[in-house]
């Protein structure tokens, strides 16, 4: 009866999108995001990255995460992959990291997946070192509720488009002026699944270029699948970041690829998800009361916790694709570019070749 009634919402929505205000958006959007009370998902990284400190040098990274996200904002994190280490020559180094936040207090401990290295108290949510508040992968933009900025900022229905086969809004919100840059948000909604928010884009112009506007940072959802009535939760999410200079053609910062294989929503979670020992010989560095000590206290729990969230991630880490093979797909892959611009040449080379032996030996 409720996927009738669900059904036949839809209907209604596709005969009137026309003329959905802002306000309904935004009520639809509310509401779609408090039938989502918790979920967890576990996710695979392929990250293309940039080095901050050598651009001309890029590299693919990999990440295996596990994450829960309650309506209270409370969270647990685990991963385990690589992380980009800028020095003089940025390098590549094995990183393993557990989270948690409960609602309160921040704490985490990072090392490699063979030894935990430090450990930290803090009261900011976002000093969890995660690559993305999966959050985002929703109806969340810049770790904000799109409903909210879409409210704030002043957002407006622009029209309708195509995206991925289906009818969504495309909203924008009120440009905003600072030394000469103006930047605005777009957000596309298919409200025909429960206003979903299939892409979000952090927008900028330049008061020389005219009306161009240019992405610097977005994130798209693809393969929706119904995960529970109602909830519709992307299996693949695209996050890319670009380098936005006036003047010049944007350059890709980093891309980043997240397959997100297992989907669990609204179900039972208790309180002791959310809190984490710190194990035992870890520097700890608490943010709160200004101390720092190494932890001399550990428990069973503690060990067993860490033990099983490490094996199923770094099985999943060692299925991944290799570096090499991520690089391959994009177009910063210098070698393969200079073998295909080689072979073509060669061919070029040898079709000549023939063309003046042809000419010389058949037109005597």
């Amino acid at each position: 009866m409720h996927k009738l009634l669900n059904l036949a919402f839809c209907v209604y929505l596709e005969t009137l999108s026309d003329g959905l205000s802002i306000e309904d958006v935004r009520r639809g959007l509310s509401d779609a995001d408090a039938a989502v009370n918790c979920f967890t998902v576990t996710s695979r990284f392929e990250i293309i990255q940039r080095s901050l400190t050598n651009p001309s040098k890029v590299v693919a990274l990999r990440l295996a995460t596990k994450c829960t996200v309650d309506s209270k904002g409370r969270v647990r994190y685990e991963a385990v992959g690589d992380e980009l280490r800028e020095a003089i020559e940025p390098s590549v180094s094995a990183i393993a990291v557990r989270a948690v936040f409960d609602g309160q207090l921040a704490r985490f401990v990072r090392g490699t997946p063979e030894k935990d290295e430090m450990a930290r108290i803090s009261r900011n949510r976002a000093s969890i070192p995660w690559r993305m508040d999966p959050s985002n992968f929703i109806r969340h933009f810049l770790n904000k509720p799109v409903e909210e900025q879409v409210g704030r900022l002043g957002g407006k229905v622009l029209g309708e488009k195509k995206w991925d086969g289906h009818k969504v809004l495309v909203i924008e919100t009120e440009p905003v002026t600072r030394e000469q840059v103006r930047r605005k948000l777009q957000f596309l909604v298919d409200c025909l699944r429960n206003f979903t928010v299939v892409r979000k884009a952090a927008m900028v112009n330049y008061s020389s270029d005219e009306g161009n506007w240019h992405d610097y940072t977005l994130i798209e959802g693809r393969e929706y699948e119904e995960v529970d009535s109602g909830i519709w939760l992307p299996r693949e999410v695209n996050h890319e970041s670009f380098k936005v200079i006036e003047g010049k053609e944007s350059e890709l910062s980093w891309r980043c690829t997240i397959h997100n294989d297992r989907w669990s929503v609204n179900d039972a979670v208790p309180d002791s998800l959310f809190t984490m020992p710190f194990p035992e010989g870890v520097y700890v560095t608490d943010e709160v009361s200004g101390r720092e000590y190494r932890n001399t206290r550990v428990t069973d729990q503690t060990i067993s916790d860490a033990a099983n969230s490490a094996k199923e991630l770094q099985q999943m880490y060692s299925d991944m694709p290799s570096p090499d093979e991520i690089l391959r797909g994009t177009r910063w892959h210098w070698w393969l570019s200079l073998l295909l611009v080689t072979s073509g040449m060669l061919v070029l080379a040898g079709l000549l070749f023939f063309l003046l032996h042809w000419q010389k030996n058949y037109t005597k």
